[in-house]
């Protein structure tokens, strides 16, 4: 690992902005979500310069925003996009090879009732057909369930009109890390990465962009300065069409942003054992019901955006819409707003297609030659970004050298013993530090092989690896890995995306942030008055997250 120890994490931004200003590269790739990460990972494996800049923090837009979910998308059989459920099974099996700490498999059960669609005989054709397009490698094949079968799996489900169910596997991940790992292993393999720095406008010779001008955020009233590049890919996700726009580059809109918001509640008041297929009692698009640990997601909705990117928020109205499928499917839990102890929202980069619902659209991805110089990639999905980031990379022609990361593991699975089963890794590790099992497990399965490394650096700076949230596995060393060794510089970075506590702790992280920016300060060099600052802007962006409250 490039720990860069001698420097503090702000030191090493700024001198990586000098690096930027200086050198000149092969690719400068704009946007640091999973698609910007995994083209600039790709890019330095095959030999190229690669810059990569983000204008806040890595995975800060849609790609810490989505289900958490790896999967081929069953529901998309529904649509006869087969080429897109064949090609994100074979990404989803190609991630549970290379990054099994990051890609673990997820049970699913898909109920079926007397008035839906579909009947037992169609849905299994269709498993069927979802395993032919794993070429049957999985030894998780799917099962149709009796409905005694299913109310001894799933015992809260409503049995009303139940005609049975079929069981079926995909995979979970923690989108933020796995845009993180991809950060990770392109950082220490060459590219220069910096957050908190935004594109202003391209840098023409004549027609051909030559890079960009860029401003750094954490110095608003600075100048703008140049980033030299043979060629500019803008990764940008929704943001893609302003982007583009505010280079001159676009007149009309290429994407239809789609909003998707997730709830979470206590395992306790919503305790389903499997990922549950559901139907919204109002416009029966597919919704999931999603296990996470001590918790349970309830998501997601899919409506067109109206407010832009950096305004995506769960609404009262988008709350109540998951509340009132997760009531009709669990009955007997009578979930209400106030059970609610976080939310997620953010925008699909879908590509524009009119008179259809929001839940038709494609989420196929499309290559734009935008201009000499600058490409720019629209739509796409999580499951994906491997075979899109390899795509980008081939049509730059900067190299004929071939794609290799379907082949390399991300940094948390490099040892066989990680991939083959990290919970068993995870138990060793419990066992080796005398640790309780549960934070073991979640040691191995956030960060895989560098957990040994987050545990070292604890006991190098006497910090203890004691919980932070009495009910949950995080613990304090966290703070100071993610500060030193994970691109992290702000507490949200931290609790919200490096940690994920503000998501899952019941408070939030509001009664530790005090004691968390304590630990980080010395990391960041701050002083009393910005320790204060960033302290606040924390308790701001949760109380963002909690508008809906207060909502009608």
């Amino acid at each position: 690992m490039n720990s860069e120890r001698g420097s503090s994490p702000l030191e090493r931004r700024s001198q990586n902005i000098k690096v930027l200003e200086k050198d000149s590269f092969d690719l400068l790739v704009i946007g640091g979500g999973i698609t910007g990460v995994g083209i600039a990972r790709d890019a330095v494996i095959r030999g190229l310069k690669v810059a990569l800049i983000e204008k806040n923090d890595l995975a800060s837009g849609t790609s810490s925003q989505s289900s958490k979910l790896l999967h081929g998308g069953v529901r998309y059989l529904e649509q006869w996009a087969f080429g897109l459920v064949r090609e994100s099974i074979r990404e989803r099996d190609n991630l549970a090879e290379n990054a099994a700490h990051l890609a673990r498999p997820l049970p699913f059960i898909f109920p079926i009732y007397d008035q839906d669609k579909y009947g037992p005989m169609l849905i299994n054709m269709g498993m069927w057909l979802y395993s032919a397009f794993a070429m049957f490698r999985s030894d998780r094949r799917h099962t149709m369930l009796s409905v005694e079968e299913l109310k001894s799996r799933e015992p809260n489900l409503m049995v009303d009109g139940i005609r049975g169910a079929t069981l079926y596997y995909d995979c979970m991940t923690d989108d933020g890390r796995l845009t993180l790992e991809n950060a990770i292993d392109a950082r220490d393999r060459g590219a220069v990465i910096v957050t908190r720095i935004s594109a202003t406008e391209v840098i023409k010779n004549g027609d051909q962009v030559e890079g960009v001008l860029a401003r750094d955020e954490l110095k608003p009233s600075s100048e703008p300065f140049p980033i030299q590049a043979k060629m500019t890919v803008s990764a940008t996700g929704p943001w893609t069409d302003k982007l583009l726009s505010d280079f001159k580059l676009q007149e009309e809109n290429r994407l239809r942003p789609t909003k998707g918001v997730h709830i979470v509640v206590d395992k306790a008041r919503l305790p389903a054992r499997h990922s549950v297929v559901m139907r919204s009692t109002d416009d029966k698009r597919v919704l999931f019901t999603i296990p996470w640990g001590e918790r349970t997601v309830i998501g997601t909705t899919d409506t067109d955006d109206v407010e832009g990117p950096d305004a995506c928020r769960a609404t009262g109205s988008d709350v109540d819409y998951l509340i009132r499928a997760a009531r009709h499917y669990f009955p007997e839990f009578n979930l209400t707003r106030k059970d609610v102890i976080s939310t997620w929202a953010g925008l699909r980069p879908l590509l524009r297609t009119d008179g259809v619902d929001p839940s038709a659209v494609s989420r196929e991805h499309e290559i734009i030659d935008v201009t000499p110089g600058l490409i720019a990639i629209f739509g796409g999905k999580l499951t994906t970004y491997r075979m899109m980031a390899e795509e980008v990379v081939d049509q730059t022609d900067l190299t004929s050298a071939k794609c290799q990361t379907g082949d390399i593991p991300l940094p948390g699975s490099m040892t066989e013993a990680m991939r083959k089963n990290p919970l068993s890794c995870g138990r060793n590790l419990a066992s080796i530090h005398k640790l309780p099992p549960d934070i073991g497990e979640h040691l191995a399965l956030a960060y895989g092989d560098r957990a040994t490394q987050l545990l070292a650096l604890g006991e190098e700076l006497s910090v203890a690896p004691e919980r932070m949230i009495p009910d949950l596995p995080y613990i304090w060393p966290e703070l100071l890995f993610a500060a030193r060794h994970e691109m992290a510089i702000s507490l949200e970075d931290i609790l919200r995306r490096r940690l994920m506590i503000a998501l899952k702790d019941k408070e939030q992280g509001l009664e530790i942030v005090e004691k968390a920016a304590d630990l980080v300060a010395p990391e960041f060099g701050w002083t009393d008055e910005q320790k204060a600052a960033e302290v606040q802007r924390y308790r701001d962006f949760i109380a963002s997250t909690r508008q809906f409250r207060n909502e009608t």
